[in-house]
């Protein structure tokens, strides 16, 4: 695995989504996928439970490449980042969507009250364009076990 940085100078959003076979979450990551080949200059991230090879076929098969995806497989973190629902059919990675800012303070958190709801994108795009806020909550060096031929550290 190699690690990926992701610049502290960029915006970025991150879209937690159960599977991307599933299609809210197809959804989901094709409308992140269009703003960021219309905005570069912003980091859009897609946290799944699929196997990398899983997402890499949908990333092909959907023509999603302007976003980076990532991996849950061998990692605790749905229970680690409070994003895992815990029992009955659904159980696993439930649907939320961060911003973080430049400096890795949190914009904008939401956990999507209900799995087959989509995210509000505008709240989201709204706050991963905004300016640097002070919300409060800073993310700050993380180093998140994520698989997708990457370990991410945000910092």
């Amino acid at each position: 695995m190699c690690r990926c940085r992701i610049s502290p100078c960029k915006n970025k959003l991150i879209s937690i989504v159960p599977s991307l076979d599933a299609p809210v979450c197809a959804t989901s990551t094709q409308k992140f996928n269009q703003h960021a080949e219309a905005n570069p200059d912003r980091v859009i991230l897609v946290v799944s439970a699929d196997l990398p090879i899983a997402q890499g076929r949908f990333c092909q098969s959907e023509s999603v490449a302007n976003i980076k995806t990532l991996s849950t497989m061998r990692s605790n973190f749905a229970d680690d980042d409070g994003v895992s629902i815990v029992d009955g059919p659904l159980a696993g990675i439930t649907r939320a969507v961060l911003v973080l800012d430049g400096n890795n303070t949190v914009k904008h958190a939401e956990l999507v009250p209900e799995i087959s709801q989509e995210p509000g994108y505008n709240t989201a795009l709204a706050a991963l364009w905004s300016s640097p806020s002070n919300r409060g909550l800073v993310v700050g060096d993380v180093t998140t076990n994520l698989t997708s031929s990457c370990h991410v550290k945000i910092q």
